[in-house]
């Protein structure tokens, strides 16, 4: 046998966390053109790598000016080499950006996947589509043609991959539709809308296809992948999600079904619920608006088995294509919850306020005095926050309103009034943004007010503070009071929370050991830690400090708030939530704790679930 000669091969290097984009370039008789780039969706599949789609939206999110100069300059380069070669017509060329560096990976001469949602921001731009570019050039017809390189391709899709386990059903069944918020309320974090559409080029349920081949298109006009703070490109869990079949576990779901009931509990928290149009139209029989506030318990209030609260998310974006279905069935008078059209679990939804759209006699809306959560009335003496602007913390709006307002005392008594008489009000949150320290001492004057009218339970929410001021809002009749971490790996909440991260884990700590020789250390001193922006790990070591601590840990699911600066990034997914819940509950219980909060109610929007006998009413 002839022996073969060695040859040197050559492994391009691996970049870890590099972005893949794609460009679609074009060669006519007379010119080159670059067109508008996009991040190329690659999936991980049995030790594949598969194309999962493209999303054109990101690009201005992921990439700087110097990358998308680059991926030009490269491009027309490339271009300009394989039209002295006599190369005409369309191809694509796949480039991989890690930072600033852009580095060349391969020539596509053809179509590329993505052609046609550039074809369609093309015909909207009333520009011809690639096409029909093609079809000139071919015919060796002139071609003159300006695009933009820049020009905003808002789309976005991802394709789905078969997998003859688990289809969502609703994808053999191609649709076009525009979706925008079902709440009347006004407010820039309220006013989204969605348009989605489903391509599965024909395909029945009856069709043998092969495990991983292309099954459907979901195009939407937003993104659909996001940077995480390790580096990484990951698609949004509300996609993943959105193509798995998993409505069969929860069907005849019982009470005592507790881990059922958990995952119901996270998959609302993390995808929300389609409002149907009987609910909705039922609903604003009795109320104005679907809900009074923003960010993340902007949601519609619901209870499920007698005592499991959840705020649902109704009116971000991810909501609109959510497996779930807010219902009403007209026959019983009753809410239910339907998954991929089947019936679920019966709900009660929370009625709004009694001072829904009334104002005080200062002219000022009760809902920018308080918001009023299930049992709970949330006061804000103060409306905004010190760190606003480039320095709030990202996935709040508080920090998105334009300078900070100060609720006057006889508001807020006003607002107390009325809640004392018409609702079903059991306990106090003063809360709301983080005011400058020279108006600190209005937080105990509100105080006294509040305690002047009643004796219920009083809880407050502030950033650590010397141990002077902690012990006048205890003599000043504080039952409850947290400090919110919030991000535990100070290093990450250096990015997310600009300013507030200055305090240090050393603040918490102090100002929560002090705290703790108040009001003990059988609850009443809290932390809140959110769940999604930082690794498991990370989170449950925070929990594990707070326990040590005697402080009780409350896990809140990161939700993303229409215009914040996080509002592309993912919300966790359910089964995130769960495994969260299962390893700090099991922390907990070595503490002799539980996780917060106390209060039923007040576990709306939270990864919690009513499970020890701790857990009240108030």
């Amino acid at each position: 046998m002839e022996q073969i000669e060695d040859y040197e091969c050559l492994v391009s290097e691996y970049i870890e966390n590099a972005i893949s984009v794609n460009v679609h370039a074009f060669i006519s008789n007379d010119d080159t053109i670059i067109f508008p780039p996009s991040i190329q969706i690659v999936e991980h599949k049995e030790n594949k790598l598969l194309y999962g789609g493209a999303d054109f939206y990101s690009v201005d999110i992921l990439l700087d000016d110097d990358a998308k100069k680059a991926i030009y300059a490269n491009g027309k380069s490339i271009a300009s080499k394989l039209k002295i070669l006599g190369y005409k017509g369309v191809f694509g060329i796949d480039f991989l950006v890690d930072g600033k560096e852009v580095y060349f990976v391969e020539i596509n001469p053809r179509f590329q996947a993505s052609t046609f949602l550039l074809n369609q921001a093309l015909i909207e731009n009333n520009l011809p589509s690639i096409h029909y570019l093609q079809y000139q050039v071919m015919s060796n017809k002139k071609v003159e043609l300006e695009i933009d390189y820049n020009l905003p391709v808002r789309k976005s899709f991802f394709s789905i991959l078969y997998d003859f386990d688990s289809i969502n059903e609703d994808f053999y069944n191609e649709f076009k539709l525009e979706v925008t918020t079902p709440d009347t309320r006004k407010s820039k974090f309220n006013d989204t809308r969605l348009n989605i559409e489903v391509v599965n080029n024909g395909i029945k349920k009856h069709y043998t296809l092969q495990k991983n081949s292309n099954f459907a298109y979901i195009v939407l006009d937003m993104p659909i992948v996001y940077k995480t703070f390790d580096g990484s490109i990951e698609i949004v869990n509300f996609i993943k999600r959105l193509i798995k079949s998993k409505s069969d576990r929860f069907i005849n779901i019982k009470e005592n079904e507790i881990e059922k009931i958990a995952l119901l509990k996270f998959e609302l928290l993390a995808y929300g619920a389609q409002l149907k149009n009987e609910a909705k139209r039922q609903l604003y029989k009795n109320r104005k608006f679907l809900t009074i506030r923003d960010g993340i318990a902007g949601g519609i209030e619901i209870i499920m088995f007698k005592n499991i609260h959840i705020n649902v998310p109704i009116k971000e974006p991810f909501s609109y294509i959510s497996p779930y279905k807010i219902e009403y069935d007209e026959t019983n008078d009753t809410f239910f919850i339907s998954c991929e059209d089947k019936y679920i679990t019966d709900i009660r939804i929370l009625p709004l306020p009694s001072f829904t759209n009334k104002t005080t006699k200062n002219g000022v809306k009760f809902e920018d005095v308080g918001q009023l959560f299930t049992d709970r009335l949330g006061i804000s003496p103060f409306i905004g926050c010190k760190y606003n602007g480039k320095n709030s913390c990202q996935f709040c709006e508080i920090g998105n309103f334009d300078k900070m307002k100060i609720n006057k005392l006889s508001d807020i008594e006003e607002l107390l009034r009325e809640c004392l008489r018409h609702d079903e009000m059991k306990h106090i949150l003063i809360s709301g943004g983080t005011p400058f320290n020279d108006r600190f001492e209005y937080f105990i004057d509100v105080l006294k007010l509040l305690r002047r009218h009643t004796d219920m339970s009083i809880y407050q929410m502030i950033e650590p503070v010397e141990n002077e001021l902690i012990k006048k809002l205890y003599d000043a009749g504080l039952d409850e009071i947290a400090f919110n971490i919030e991000i535990y790996d100070r290093n990450l909440a250096k990015k997310i929370m600009p300013e507030k991260s200055n305090k240090t884990l050393d603040d918490y700590i102090n100002a929560m050991k002090f705290a703790t020789t108040l009001w003990g250390k059988t609850g009443n001193v809290r932390s809140i830690l959110i769940v999604g922006l930082e690794p498991i790990e990370s989170t449950l070591k925070g929990v594990e400090m707070l326990l040590k601590l005697g402080v009780m840990p409350i896990l809140s699911p990161f939700r993303p708030v229409p215009n914040t600066p996080l509002q592309y990034y993912s919300a966790p997914s359910a089964e995130t939530m769960f495994e969260v819940w299962q390893k700090a509950q099991n922390l907990a219980k070595m503490y002799n704790m539980t996780l917060g909060p106390y209060c039923i109610a007040c576990q709306n929007n939270t990864i919690s679930l009513p499970t020890d006998k701790r857990y009240k009413y108030y």
